[in-house]
């Protein structure tokens, strides 16, 4: 191994030989790579896999998107899904109560404008030029 006062690349100013340069700047060493082939690796047992066999494709996808990260993307869609069905929203924020009490309160504000404005006519002769 020849070893010289820095390093083949002149980025660097490290004692190293060319081969460990070369891992070093590639962006990965041996252990970095070892871990992510690890991370990939996944030993299944029979019941496991065979209950991954039985299952119906919707719950095989879930399985799978979980294996490669994706159950988090896949909760917030399942959300997202729940949320998009309108029917169900309507009858828990009772929505049709809530339209009913609104336009009943439009009335109101429409009935007391309207008396605020006859008085105010009564009252100075005038007429409410908003109207």
């Amino acid at each position: 191994m020849i070893r010289g006062p820095r390093c083949p690349r002149s980025q660097c100013d490290t004692s190293c030989d060319a081969r460990q340069a070369r891992a070093r700047h590639n962006g990965m060493s041996r252990q970095t790579k070892i871990e992510g082939i690890k991370k990939f690796s996944l030993i299944v047992d029979y019941r496991t896999f065979s209950r991954f066999i039985e299952e119906s494709p919707l719950e095989r996808g879930r399985t799978f998107s979980a294996l490669l990260g994706l159950s988090e993307y896949s909760d917030c869609r399942q959300a997202l899904q729940v949320v998009s069905y309108t029917r169900t929203m309507n009858t828990d924020l009772d929505m049709k109560v809530l339209a009913t009490r609104i336009d009943g309160t439009q009335r109101a504000i429409q009935q007391a404008l309207e008396a605020l404005r006859s008085n105010f006519e009564k009252v100075t002769g005038k007429r409410c030029f908003s109207r």
